[in-house]
């Protein structure tokens, strides 16, 4: 079998800010995966899926797990297949903070860095950073 979805990259920007109250708020500014699918017999295709937007949802940190409520408005996502808009801009019911929806994620601190290890189709994972800002 030969299909596959294969990661290409990723552009944008996406920022979160953590208050000591257990408040998260996240700042998304186009933030765009770009991935290649193949399917056998037919011309390889190009898929992006942007997200956008502002919102907030509350986190608790136990251990080496971070954890955040699901936000449910200020995020958009969009697809495109070969250039083609197959979903515009529309707003998610339901994002988890880090992208899945519910559940916790394992992380590290280190400095001034904040890592997240995403899973994404293609690849086994992402390391998502977010660097300290003064």
């Amino acid at each position: 079998d030969s299909d596959s979805l294969s990661y290409v990259d990723e552009s944008g920007t996406w920022q979160i800010t953590l208050t000591r109250d257990g408040q998260m708020t996240m700042a998304i500014d186009q933030f765009t995966t770009r991935y290649k699918i193949q399917v056998e017999g037919a011309p390889a295709m190009s898929l992006v899926l942007s997200i956008n937007g502002t919102a907030t949802a509350n986190y608790t940190v136990a251990g080496d797990q971070f954890a955040a409520s699901d936000v449910s408005d200020g995020i958009t996502l969009a697809l495109a297949l070969n250039g083609e808009t197959m979903m515009p801009p529309a707003e998610l019911s339901t994002f988890g903070p880090l992208g899945a929806s519910g559940g916790s994620q394992g992380y590290q601190c280190a400095g001034d860095r904040l890592t997240f290890l995403i899973p994404v189709p293609g690849r086994d994972t992402v390391p998502l950073n977010f660097n300290r800002s003064r």
